[in-house]
């Protein structure tokens, strides 16, 4: 199974460390690199195109709120966004900016 490949994911990056001269992943900085990347598919991903049920109105209701909540992390940061950058190993003044960018984009796309 391939990985989507978009700007955010590819500004995230993969967790190293270097031991030796030799790469390794630290297994910790991968899972908040998940968190970010998560953070980001549920900040910027349209919601899935479904059919008028009520049980479609409750998915979309869900994303809907999941991508809020996203979003709100990324542009308000605070003290477990930037704990969780330094737990990646991520500059969160880095991809807090970039993440605005690609919010406001979003924004004058759909504007």
């Amino acid at each position: 199974m391939g990985r989507a490949n978009n700007s955010f994911t590819s500004m995230v990056g993969h967790a190293e460390e270097t031991i030796d001269h030799k790469k390794v992943n630290i297994p910790e900085t991968d899972l908040w690199v998940a968190v970010l990347c998560r953070a980001s598919i549920d900040a910027f991903n349209k919601a899935p195109s479904l059919k008028d049920s009520k049980a479609n109105r409750t998915h979309r209701n869900i994303h809907k709120y999941d991508r809020d909540q996203a979003r709100h992390f990324f542009r308000e940061g605070g003290f477990h966004f930037n704990l969780i950058c330094e737990m990646a190993g991520r500059n969160p003044i880095y991809i807090q900016q970039k993440a605005r960018k690609l919010l406001l984009k979003q924004y004058d796309q759909t504007h």
